[in-house]
C-alpha cells in the first residue's frame, strides 16, 4: 500500500511530461522563442526583408504567433523570367525601410520566400502566379483558426505606395511610406513644356490647320480605337511582360486568352490597322478612274482577306478553341 502511494506521483509526473512534450510538438515552437529568432534575424539588416527558407516559413507561420508576419512569395531566378518579381523587389525594400524608420516595437516582420528555396511550399499552397503576398496575423492560441490574407501583386499593383496602403489597412499599423520625388521626370516634363511653347510660337499657323483638319482627328481616333481593342489598357493595368520566353526561345503570343505580352499587343494592333487601311482603301479605290478603279478594289480585297485570315490564324494559335478562320 505504501509502495503504491509512492508510485502515483511518479506516474503522474511522467504522464505530465509526456503530455507537455506532445503539446509542444503539436503547437510548434513557443511564440516568444519565434519572436526572439525573428528579432535576431532582423537585427543584421532591419531595413530589408528577412530571407526565409522552407523550414523558416513552416516555423514562423505556425501557431501560436504573438507577432504579424508578411511573406512575399517570389521567383527571382533568371531562367524563370519573372519580370514583375524583379520590379517588385525594390518596392518591397522601400516599404520595409519605411517601416524600419518608424522604430516601432518589432511585432510586424517582412519576409521573402523564393521558389528555388521552397518548391514544396509553393506546390502545397497551389501558387500559380508570383509575386504574391501572405499576411499572417497574431493568434492567441495554437488551435485558433486565423487564415492569412493575400495581396496579388500583378492584380493589385506592384508600386510601393499601393503595397504600403494595403499593409496599413491589413496589419493596422502606420508604415509612413512617402513616394520619393522623381527629379528626372520633373525635369523632362518641364523640358517638354518649354519645347511645346517654343514650337507653338514658331508654327502657330500650321498647328491651327492641323487642329481643324478632320482627317487628322479621324486618324487619331482610329489609332486610339486600335490601341484599346488590342488590349493596351489591359497591359498597363496588369503590368504585362514585354515578351515571353519558352524553352529558351522568345515567345510573342501568350497561350490562352487570360495572358498577353506587350509585343503581342503591338503585333495585333498593327494587324488591326492594316486590315482597316485595306478596307478603307478598297472602298475609295472604287471611286478612282481607269485601271486603278477597275483592279484596285480587287487587289485590295485580296489583301484584306489575306490580312484578316492571318489575324484569325493568330487568334487560333493563341487559343486552339477559337472557332473562326478564313483562308488558312
Amino acid at each position: 500500500m505504501t509502495l503504491h502511494r509512492r508510485r502515483l506521483p511518479l506516474a503522474a509526473i511522467l504522464l505530465c511530461a509526456v503530455l507537455l512534450v506532445f503539446s509542444s510538438t503539436v503547437s510548434g515552437a513557443p511564440a516568444g522563442d519565434k519572436l526572439d529568432q525573428l528579432n535576431k534575424r532582423l537585427s543584421s539588416n532591419p531595413s530589408s526583408p528577412i530571407t526565409l527558407s522552407q523550414k523558416d516559413y513552416e516555423l514562423f507561420t505556425s501557431k501560436p504567433r504573438n507577432y504579424s508576419l508578411i511573406v512575399v512569395l517570389t521567383a527571382m531566378q533568371s531562367q524563370l523570367n519573372c519580370h514583375i518579381c524583379r520590379d517588385f523587389e525594390p518596392e518591397l525594400k522601400d516599404v520595409t525601410a519605411a517601416w524600419a524608420r518608424q522604430k516601432a516595437p518589432n511585432t510586424l516582420f517582412f519576409g521573402v520566400l523564393d521558389f528555388k528555396d521552397a518548391q514544396a511550399t509553393f506546390q502545397s499552397l497551389q501558387v500559380r502566379t508570383v509575386p504574391i503576398v501572405y499576411y499572417f496575423p497574431p493568434t492567441a492560441s495554437a488551435t485558433g483558426k486565423v487564415e492569412p490574407e493575400t495581396y496579388d501583386v500583378p492584380r493589385k499593383g506592384k508600386d510601393a505606395e499601393d503595397f504600403a496602403n494595403w499593409v496599413e489597412a491589413t496589419a493596422h499599423v502606420k508604415i509612413g511610406y512617402k513616394k520619393p520625388l522623381n527629379y528626372a521626370a520633373i525635369f523632362s516634363a518641364l523640358l517638354v513644356v518649354m519645347l511645346v511653347i517654343v514650337l507653338g510660337k514658331l508654327f502657330s499657323d500650321n498647328i491651327l490647320w492641323v487642329l481643324q483638319n478632320k482627317l487628322v482627328w479621324m486618324a487619331l481616333g482610329l489609332v486610339f480605337v486600335i490601341m484599346m481593342t488590342s488590349a493596351t489598357m489591359w497591359n498597363s493595368i496588369r503590368g504585362a511582360e514585354y515578351v515571353g520566353v519558352r524553352n529558351g526561345q522568345p515567345e510573342v503570343i501568350a497561350p490562352g486568352f487570360g495572358n498577353q505580352y506587350v509585343v503581342e499587343t503591338q503585333v495585333v494592333g498593327l494587324m488591326y490597322g492594316l486590315v482597316s487601311l485595306s478596307f478603307v482603301g478598297m472602298v475609295h479605290a472604287r471611286e478612282a478612274k481607269g485601271v486603278l478603279g477597275q483592279w484596285g478594289p480587287l487587289v485590295l480585297l485580296g489583301i484584306f482577306m489575306f490580312l484578316l485570315s492571318w489575324l484569325f490564324a493568330v487568334f487560333k494559335r493563341k487559343n486552339g478553341g477559337y472557332p473562326f478562320g478564313l483562308l488558312f
